[in-house]
């Protein structure tokens, strides 16, 4: 169970035996489903109606560096009682001599706002409070800003994830971070994320940079963070690497998960994701590599080759760091759709068959399951005991 005003966890007991994983969604303002705690940090900055330039912002994608005369806003996630039609309290903090800042839109839906020095305090009302649902709410500065959090008063102030999030997550045997990794998109900038470019915990968001970014900052949820949720939610790690990521990235993504993760759990790397999918552009870089390296295949078998190449070439590189005892903590994995018409896992296996580093086959489609439209009540323990231990199993 969950409280909904304070945005803490009561009691949720699932049986520890549960084997399931879960993809994490993406991240936006308008979600019911925060992962972090504050809750600016999925919200995005705004500047005249646009997106900030990368040249206005620091190395924690604040607005350090507005021009003369912008007022910069920020949007607010909406907290976990909103979609309850549950009204909570919040808190904002800023940095002193930043502010203060205004609410730039919705303020009326507001109720109980107090401003301080370098802090504020208000109510947030449920969805249907004003007779429809309440709008987006903007935060605005009047000018440069390196500080900013929101979160429901009750929350720790110092706490980074969502604790209804962990709760919800740490139910699960491992978590993958396809969509905080912005994985389906991050073939389009062309080049290798860079390491020392990635985000940091002090960013305001945690997605660090845009998705387009050529600097090698684009890729969405830094590696760091990914392994502090797996270890804050005690679940395995199933990352996603990306298609153009060099070998020095892919060596150090492993080794930090190595020195990191809790040796408790294991991590399951996955290249890309959905390789065979048309809707996604990896397909056709996957292609267009497959018929260079192989002209005298078939077109399509050409490109499944390149597929198997560099699938494996990112295995073996985890492989070479995660040596010995540690090799027990790795599963690589090689994903692909059985029921594919594209393409067959076999012809993936079976190219270079004596060079086989997967650990583990994953076949898509996934299971995705509405508990609310199911009937469940997530309150009752009898019934998610239900849920978890027979009816998604089965």
């Amino acid at each position: 169970g969950v409280d909904r005003v304070n945005s803490q966890v009561v009691s949720f007991p699932i049986p520890a035996t549960m084997r399931l994983g879960t993809n994490i969604g993406g991240m936006n303002y308008y979600s019911q489903s925060l992962i972090f705690a504050n809750h600016a940090s999925v919200g995005g900055w705004i500047i005249n109606n646009a997106d900030p330039r990368e040249d206005q912002l620091d190395e924690n994608r604040y607005v350090a560096y507005p021009d003369p005369g912008q007022t910069p806003q920020i949007r607010i996630g909406f907290p976990v009682g909103y979609f309850d039609d549950v009204a909570v309290p919040m808190t904002m903090r800023w940095k002193a001599g930043e502010g203060p800042p205004i609410f730039a839109l919705n303020q009326d839906a507001l109720t109980d706002i107090i401003f301080g020095p370098t802090s504020a305090t208000f109510t947030m009302p449920g969805i249907t409070a004003n007779g429809a649902p309440t709008g987006t709410l903007h935060v605005q500065f009047p000018g440069a800003c390196t500080y900013f959090d929101c979160r429901p008063t009750a929350m720790e102030p110092d706490a980074y994830w969502h604790p209804v999030f962990i709760d919800h997550t740490s139910k699960f045997a491992c978590v993958r971070t396809m969509d905080l990794q912005d994985t389906n998109d991050t073939p389009k900038n062309g080049t290798s994320p860079i390491w020392a470019k990635r985000g940091t915990f002090a960013g305001i968001y945690p997605a660090y940079a845009s998705q387009t970014a050529t600097d090698g900052s684009g890729f969405g949820v830094a590696p760091d963070i990914l392994v502090d949720l797996a270890n804050a939610a005690n679940t395995d790690l199933w990352p996603c690497i990306p298609w153009y990521a060099d070998d020095d990235y892919v060596t150090a993504f492993a080794q930090y998960v190595k020195e990191n993760l809790d040796p408790g759990l294991k991590v399951w790397p996955e290249t890309q994701n959905e390789i065979w999918n048309n809707r996604f552009p990896c397909l056709n870089i996957a292609h267009d590599e497959g018929v260079i390296a192989y002209p005298s295949e078939a077109e399509w078998t050409a490109a499944w080759y390149r597929a198997s190449d560099r699938c494996k070439h990112v295995a073996h590189l985890w492989e070479a760091v995660f040596t010995g005892e540690d090799r027990k903590r790795l599963r690589n994995v090689m994903a692909w759709q059985l029921g594919s018409t594209t393409g067959t896992l076999a012809t993936i296996l079976d190219h270079n068959p004596d060079d086989q580093p997967f650990d583990v086959i994953a076949n898509a489609p996934y299971i995705s399951y509405n508990i609310k439209t199911a009937g469940f009540d997530y309150t009752d323990t009898a019934q998610m005991d239900t849920l978890f231990t027979v009816t998604l199993p089965a």
